[in-house]
């Protein structure tokens, strides 16, 4: 992907989306508690799975849950020509029983009634406004965009501590970072931001700092414009 992936729009992001309105437009009761996984393509890479078990004991802590699953219903068939039919139909098999386990988890943890799930979004900032904690439990080393568009609204975020993530989420002062695999921890850690309003503004607020310190586009544009210029001046010298 291009460099552009990874800072968040000012246009965008960098502003206030209503509450309210976010909440009616999704169907969401105000008094929810609402915790996103925005897991994309590779919801297993990003902790899926681990997010679900979580959302399973907060349940059990607080009945007002709701679990926010944007961007992820099953891709569309691939459409790669130089695919063989043997491979195409062992991705079809692979992405049928990755649904099948997930939905089975959904189910028999009685989570059904507690997830909403949307195909592939271009308004993420729409659920992200409609949500209290944005979780990002990625069980393999990745940086999170997903981080940085929350602190530009100001959301508090929960995550594993991996490469990536964890230099992203500053602990206690951006968000919480949990020790890998630590279901309970997370848990735990998603239900504090639930019930400490406190702690939950001021995570989003050092969130909303960074993001617009390092991450918006005009920042990042300044950065790699003053990186082509030493690459310029460099080769200049050496002709």
């Amino acid at each position: 992907s291009d460099w552009s992936s990874d800072v968040c729009s000012s246009d965008l992001f960098l502003i206030f989306f209503s509450f309210y309105n976010a909440r009616k437009k999704l169907g969401i009761p105000i008094d929810s508690k609402v915790a996103l996984f925005a897991g994309g393509s590779v919801p297993e890479a990003k902790g899926l799975y681990e997010y679900l078990k979580a959302m399973v004991l907060v349940k059990s802590m607080n009945n007002k849950l709701i679990c926010l699953l944007p961007a992820f219903k099953l891709p569309a068939s691939p459409n790669q020509r130089h695919w063989t039919l043997k491979r195409r139909i062992g991705w079809l098999i692979g992405i049928y029983r990755k649904s099948d386990k997930l939905f089975k988890l959904i189910e028999q943890n009685g989570l059904k009634e507690k997830i909403i799930i949307s195909d592939f979004t271009y308004n993420i900032e729409l659920w992200i406004s409609a949500s209290n904690v944005i979780c990002v439990p990625h069980i393999l080393p990745h940086f999170s965009r997903t981080v940085i568009e929350a602190g530009a609204m100001k959301k508090p975020v929960v995550g594993f501590n991996v490469g990536g993530i964890e230099e992203v989420i500053q602990d206690w002062e951006t968000g919480l970072l949990i020790k890998l695999g630590d279901i309970r921890g997370l848990a735990d850690a998603i239900q504090l931001l639930f019930s400490n309003e406190e702690l939950s503004q001021k995570l989003g607020e050092n969130g909303y700092k960074q993001a617009k310190e390092f991450f918006s586009v005009e920042k990042c544009v300044d950065i790699i414009s003053s990186v082509y210029h030493d690459i310029i001046k460099s080769r200049d010298k050496m002709s």
